[in-house]
């Protein structure tokens, strides 16, 4: 498995260490050794400072994470090329955008050689309004000529962009840099192909014999290129881990993932066994099985385990889709469901989940007008559960049919109906203040920013966050406890795997503090404790919380797991629980469906 690392600086961030002297010595007495404070002080410009200590930070960190003696040390092969000298399975790469003070990374322990570059759509630009791409004819193969020829400006910087990163990450896959011979056969551009600037995947590519795979992935003005020879043991990495300076700063490491103790191949055929329920050799008729799917598909997701045959699946899973009088929407089984399982909500939202999952954008086969008038006087009228009314939002969100009108009953549902003063948020005024309603909560109010820029009041905000921080076990009564740095979902309740999820959740909405105020170094050791070593998997609780012999997993606990995880790395959104990318689509409106 490689890992994809960036870290860059906000815009506040750049503000503060450019104007503030004291927070720039800071930042730089983070450097490893005294040999790297030489080289900062090599660099006249500010931007480049910056970007040396990212780059210097991140490239330290994230090797820690694979080998456990710190005494490592590096040096360069007949290339070039930088290389550690202690292991060497531990292959790496980095990349820098100096104008925006970003650094990146690609790593793994496998022994399999990768390169890296990231190119911003304007660092080819110098001072000209328009981009002359024919001054790097010699570069550029006759397709690629061809293809510039027919954009228009802006699409043009941004396809030269993708050509040159494509170009000097094979070259930093070899270690020779821009010293290539010949660049213009660099080029993953085909006669007549269909292009797509947006395409991530070029496989089996031909480069003067050598066979190699491309990924490429776009980060606002910057695109990002990866590769490695097409027969390598390991796949390129399905995702970027965003990573900040603080963590870089951390006890925590970049990536439980990463871990020489994270039972990955256990873990990934753990949920390669759920998948049975897609298409349909197991349980054809069971009411939650697009429930499971969706544990099973995200779960391969943050493992970094790609999918084959995902149109296969995805026209599986339309055609569980049905509408006729009576009912409209998917169903588990068409004939022993013929008008779905009660409202609906769940089989329509996990449904939805999980084509997004599998990359579909074309909902046009759905009467979605039909879905959000159910939902709409579902939720209004007789939803008396957050989960439902979370889902029920979130189906809303997708298909763009929320309304100012919307916006004005779910306040009046959620901060009236749901607020109990000197209490907190319930499930309906119903029960005990609990973090797994609070995560519904949570998500339902970053929906409603995202689309109506509405924020709840700070009130309300402060109360919830104070509540929730007091969610991370630290001490417990009997000194050999192992359980310390779990969570739990309510007062006086001890410690359950899920609730990590759901209390990290919740607080990417209700957190008041510019750093997250869990310890998370303690959560990582507690968690690394909870893996099944027979199954794969993770346990709701360890041992000695369930007077148990051996740990068990189940998919559930093993499922909010790995979504806390993902959330700590930075590749999971909280309020869709879907990918940051998927999301990024939906909030692009990318997403085709019928209106």
């Amino acid at each position: 498995m490689s890992f994809l690392f960036l870290v860059s600086l906000d815009k506040n961030q750049k503000e503060d260490y450019k104007k503030d002297d004291y927070k720039f010595e800071q930042l730089k007495r983070l450097l490893p050794s005294t040999g790297d404070y030489q080289k900062l002080d090599s660099f006249k410009h500010i931007d480049n400072k910056l970007t040396f200590i990212l780059n210097k930070l991140l490239c330290v960190k994230a090797i820690d994470a694979f080998i456990k003696d710190k005494s490592y040390k590096f040096a360069t092969n007949n290339t070039g090329k930088p290389i550690l000298i202690n292991d060497a399975n531990v292959k790496f790469n980095m990349s820098n955008c100096v104008s925006e003070n970003i650094s990146t990374m690609i790593i793994n322990n496998q022994n399999v050689e990768v390169g890296i570059d990231i190119a911003n759509v304007n660092d080819h630009m110098g001072n000209d309004s328009s981009f002359d791409y024919t001054l790097y004819r010699d570069i550029l193969s006759h397709v690629e000529m061809d293809l510039l020829s027919k954009q228009t400006d802006p699409n043009k910087t941004r396809l030269f962009a993708l050509m040159w990163s494509i170009k000097e990450s094979y070259t930093k896959l070899l270690g020779v840099g821009l010293n290539y011979a010949n660049l213009s056969k660099v080029s993953v551009f085909e006669n007549n192909a269909t292009f797509d600037i947006n395409q991530q995947n070029y496989k089996n590519i031909n480069i003067d014999g050598d066979i190699v795979d491309f990924k490429v992935f776009w980060y606002g003005q910057q695109v990002i290129s990866v590769c490695q020879k097409s027969n390598s043991s390991i796949s390129l990495p399905l995702m970027i881990r965003e990573v900040t300076v603080d963590s870089l700063n951390s006890s925590s490491s970049l990536s439980v993932l990463a871990s020489s103790s994270f039972k990955l191949k256990k873990h990934n055929t753990y949920f390669s066994h759920f998948l049975g329920y897609l298409p349909a050799q197991t349980t054809s008729y069971d009411p939650n099985r697009f429930t499971i799917i969706y544990y099973a598909l995200l779960s391969k997701y943050l493992l970094s385990d790609e999918l084959k045959d995902a149109e296969l699946y995805i026209s599986y899973l339309k055609g569980l889709y049905l509408e006729n009088m009576e009912f409209c929407g998917f169903t588990p089984n068409k004939e022993h469901f013929p008008r779905g399982i009660e409202h609906n909500i769940p089989q329509n939202f996990f449904a939805i989940l999980n084509l997004l999952i599998l990359g579909c954008k074309d909902f046009q086969f759905i009467n979605v007008n039909k879905i959000c008038k159910v939902v709409k006087k579902f939720l209004y009228e007789t939803c008396d559960d957050l989960r439902d009314f979370y889902m029920g939002t979130s189906i809303l969100f997708i298909f763009d049919n929320l309304k100012s009108t919307d916006l004005q009953k779910i306040i009046q549902i959620i901060e009236n109906d749901c607020f109990i003063d000197d209490y907190g948020f319930t499930n309906f005024k119903k029960g005990d203040v609990h973090s797994g309603y609070i995560s519904c909560i949570a998500n339902i109010f970053q929906i409603l920013k995202l689309k109506f820029d509405y924020d709840m009041s700070q009130e309300k905000k402060i109360f919830t966050f104070e509540w929730l921080c007091h969610r991370q076990i630290y001490d417990h009564k009997h000194t050999e406890y192992n359980g310390n740095g779990g969570f739990n979902g309510r007062e006086n309740k001890k410690v359950d795997s899920c609730y990590s999820f759901w209390n990290f959740s919740a607080m990417s909405y209700f957190q008041m503090t510019e750093k997250n105020p869990y310890d998370l170094k303690l959560y990582e050791d507690y968690i690394l404790k909870l893996q099944d070593p027979i199954k794969g998997g993770f346990a709701k609780h360890l041992v000695e919380d369930d007077d148990e012999e051996y740990l068990d997993s189940d998919v559930y606990h093993s499922f909010t797991t790995l979504c806390a995880l993902g959330l700590i790395d930075g590749i999971l959104d909280p309020t869709l629980c879907l990918p940051k990318n998927t999301l990024t689509l939906i909030t692009n409106s990318d997403i085709l469906f019928s209106k």
